[in-house]
């Protein structure tokens, strides 16, 4: 139902349906197996896209529903273990790209925000998840 509503353009009903699916995998640091699979992997990646989505067509209506993963440290290692499961979607290594260059930053609170001196090495890691992404 999220992809459909996405490609109505209708973002903020399928960021709550993805961010709906993501709730339903359990929290976000435990899986059933101890292991995040594939389809854990796609739902976290869906429900990513879905949410900048709908805050850039809407900050105000789309922080009413702000997943509490959406902050620097856990979108690291949720990007991360994205790009490690979906090796082959572009939208894993885009997803990655824009959580490690800190295009979403205005989203973050500003504690959470990276130091300068890491932020360096944040961009050279982004932009080889950008040239990926391209490839693909």
């Amino acid at each position: 139902l999220a992809l459909v509503l996405l490609r109505s353009n209708d973002a903020f009903g399928g960021a709550q349906h993805a961010l709906k699916a993501v709730e339903c995998l359990g929290p976000l640091h435990s899986t059933s197996s101890g292991v995040h699979d594939q389809t854990w992997a796609e739902c976290y990646s869906l429900a990513f896209k879905a949410f900048y989505s709908a805050l850039h067509k809407s900050p105000a209506t789309a922080m009413s529903i702000e997943p509490p993963w959406w902050n620097d440290g856990d979108l690291r290692r949720i990007s991360k273990i994205i790009v490690e499961k979906l090796a082959s979607d572009a939208d894993a290594w885009e997803m990655r790209a824009w959580v490690l260059c800190g295009m979403i930053a205005h989203t973050y609170p500003t504690s959470s925000i990276p130091e300068p001196s890491s932020h360096c090495l944040d961009c050279r890691e982004a932009a080889r998840c950008f040239f990926k992404q391209a490839e693909l």
